[in-house]
Order: C-alpha cells, then structure tokens, then sequence
C-alpha cells in the first residue's frame, strides 16, 4: 500500500509523479458510481437511522480504507444484513457508497471505536447514518495552486476518490474540510491516481462529497 500526499503546487506534483501508484483499476468498475452521479442518487446531505438485523454476526458492510480517520461506506455485501435493510427500508434511507456512520447503539467516537461496536456480539444494531452533500465546484486556477492537501490511498480501490487532508490558507475552494472527498473531475469518475492528474489542470470542475462534521 503507499500512500500519495498533493496539494497541487509545482514542487509537490514532481514529488507525486515519483511515487509508484498501483494502476490495477479497471474502469468500469466505476460504472455503478457514473449512474449513481448520473441518475441524481448522490445528493442530499441528512442524517437518519437503520435498524440492522445481523446475518452470521455479520453487519454486511464494507469500508472505505482511503481515510482510516472516519468510517465511510465503500460497499454493501450481497446478500446480507444491510442489503436486506436496503430492500424494507423508508424511502431515502438505504445505506450507500459514501455514507458515513456516526453513532452504532448509542455509541460514538473514532473510527475504530465505530467498528468495534459494529463487530460486538449482539443481533441488532442502530446506526445513524450521514449522507454527504455533492457539490459541484468550478476553479480556475491561473497559475495559483488549488491549495489542498490530497490524500490517495490504492488499499481500496472502488470509489476511493480523493480525501481532503488539509485545507491551506488562501484555498481556491470554499466551504470545504478535511475528510470531505473528492469523486469526480471534470465530469469523470476515474480510479484515485487519474484523478489526481485531473486535479493537476488549470480549469476544473469537481464533485466533491462534503460532510457536517
């Protein structure tokens, strides 16, 4: 696994490009997500709670390993506890890519605190969930770096994007945190380290996952 810092300023992209990035990522494997972006089933920022019935002691969830520092979905096992919960649930509250789990029986805290709940041997879970917010950003950068610090982990693959890890003073996008995710670059979804070349341009247009917290 080896991890990628950017923020997008001459010296640090050279720094970039000599750092071996896995390229074993298939496009079309993020064709689910192009229709997902597509069809308008990333939007709304909220946040709500499943009930879960746990299957083999399993909550049938799949973590993204892009940014350990929070617990963000990257994919739900099929069949399974959260698959069955997708099928039954209200309307707008099945659990998908990029959701973040917040609280699991009553209990918050770091991600690793998250999971442990997730994984104590009890049947059923409440878990609240947030939906990020997609905006959708322009930059022109002329000649001024973009101004954030990019994390770009190859240990997840699907959907990994690009993790904000610092935002710089002087910052050419607003409103935006660490642990917000970059998804999508000049109208593609492309595997992390093509997204980084993306954002390496001087006329962008982003889709950025943006979290409350």
């Amino acid at each position: 696994v080896v991890p990628m810092y950017c923020c997008c300023s001459p010296e640090e992209d050279v720094k970039a490009t000599m750092v071996e990035v896995d390229s074993v990522n298939p496009k079309e494997d993020y064709k689910k997500l192009e229709e997902a972006i597509a069809n308008g089933k990333l939007s709304n920022a909220e946040t709500f709670t499943v009930k879960i019935q746990k299957q083999n002691g399993q909550s049938g969830l799949e973590f993204s390993k892009a940014d350990t520092g929070v617990l963000t979905v990257s994919g739900v096992v099929q069949p399974g506890a959260v698959a069955d919960w997708n099928d039954r649930c209200p309307p707008g509250q099945d659990i998908r890519l990029y959701d973040r789990v917040l609280r699991v029986n009553g209990k918050a805290g770091s991600a690793m605190d998250l999971l442990t709940a997730l994984r104590e041997e009890v049947e059923e879970l409440e878990v609240v969930m947030e939906r990020p917010r997609i905006r959708e950003v322009e930059v022109r950068k002329e000649g001024r770096e973009l101004g954030l610090v990019l994390f770009v982990s190859t240990a997840n693959r699907l959907h990994s994007g690009l993790v904000v890890s610092m935002v710089k003073e002087g910052a050419l996008v607003s409103d935006i945190k660490p642990h917000d995710r970059i998804i999508e670059v000049n109208g593609q979804v492309l595997p992390p380290s093509e997204l980084l070349e993306g954002v390496r341009g001087e006329q962008l247009t982003m889709k950025i996952c943006c979290y409350r917290c």
